[in-house]
């Protein structure tokens, strides 16, 4: 996963992380709670 895949790394936007991963099949179980 590229950086400008999931936003800005340092602040990451979890709708787009979550939108690229179910994008490539992956489903996660949960999310990372630095992310919310």
């Amino acid at each position: 996963i590229h950086a400008r895949d999931y936003g800005d790394p340092l602040r990451p936007d979890p709708a787009r992380l979550i939108a690229f991963l179910e994008r490539h099949g992956y489903r996660p179980v949960a999310i990372i709670p630095r992310l919310q």
